[in-house]
Formats: structure tokens, C-alpha cells, sequence
């Protein structure tokens, strides 16, 4: 699937004309939870954990360019 299928409410704009993403969203799809400044989400690559995936949150996503 693509990304932008994945979030269809992406934009792009003049001075920032890659397709940008908010943290929410992203953490909506991965099923974060907010934590801090950002959110806490499971890794979504397959070799996380030894191959089991990510039991135990450890990606944090945050607004921002990078």
C-alpha cells in the first residue's frame, strides 16, 4: 500500500513540497498512544523484537521537520 493511501489527508505546500504527515495520523495507523510531546507507537518493521514484531512500544513520533 502506499503511504498516501495509508493517509489521505496529506498536503503539499510551496515551501514544503514533499508530502508531510502529522504525528497524530501516523500514530492513529500504528495505534499510539500520546506520551510526552509526541507518541508512543509500536515499531511497524516485521525483524522488531527478535522477529516477533514490536510487543512493547518503543517508537516515539513527534510533529516536525526532519
Amino acid at each position: 500500500m502506499k503511504i498516501s493511501a495509508a493517509f489521505p489527508d496529506t498536503h503539499r505546500t510551496k515551501s514544503f513540497p514533499r508530502e508531510t504527515f502529522l504525528a497524530r495520523d501516523i500514530a492513529r495507523t500504528l495505534g499510539g498512544r500520546p506520551m510526552l510531546d509526541g507518541f508512543l507507537c509500536r515499531c511497524p518493521v516485521p525483524g522488531h523484537g527478535r522477529g516477533n514484531g514490536d510487543r512493547n512500544p518503543s517508537l516515539l513520533v513527534k510533529d516536525g521537520h526532519t
